[in-house]
């Protein structure tokens, strides 16, 4: 199944100095929500709608421009996120860094995960167990038998981390 290119990614810009202030990803009229909310008073990022409001208290209108079109929603993400990089030293009110998919997202949360086990299956086996054994015996059982699952757990995790490598989050 194909995805539908009907996606975008925009950029906010004042035409007093021609520089971009907020990028953003979206379809249909979603590029021309920001000017009408800052119109109605409704704010979801105070530097974006000040932004706004002093253009037009300035006799301007904010430029709003595509920047890629025709893209799927995940290329549109991605495509969003590169573009905040590069422009996060040059004074953008984006909040956020750019969305992840998904499946970017179930790709970052396995490899945290996986970093996460990995410390504690070596810590454990830095224990002594006759010496520790009260450590141990804690740390195994606060985990739910986690310890006695690991390596089951490991394979799974370590496969879908592998099959999903190409998803890698930017």
């Amino acid at each position: 199944m194909t995805q539908a290119k009907s996606y975008y990614v925009y950029a906010l810009i004042d035409p007093r100095d021609d520089s971009t202030f907020y990028i953003g990803k979206g379809k249909g009229n979603r590029m021309n929500t920001h000017v009408n909310n800052a119109k109605k008073g409704k704010i979801d990022n105070v530097e974006k709608y000040r932004r706004i409001v002093a253009i037009q208290k300035a006799g301007h209108t904010v430029v709003v421009k595509k920047v890629h079109e025709g893209l799927t929603e995940e290329e549109a993400y991605r495509k969003e996120r590169e573009l905040i990089r590069s422009h996060k030293h040059s004074g953008i009110t984006n909040i956020s860094g750019g969305i992840v998919t998904n499946k970017e997202r179930q790709y970052q949360q396995a490899v945290d995960l996986l970093s996460r086990l990995l410390p504690f299956k070596e810590w454990l086996n830095t224990l002594d167990k006759d010496r520790d054994k009260h450590i141990f015996d804690f740390a195994v059982a606060q985990c739910g038998g986690m310890y006695e699952l690991w390596e089951s757990f490991k394979g799974r995790l370590t496969h879908l981390v592998e099959q999903h490598a190409d998803v890698k989050a930017r």
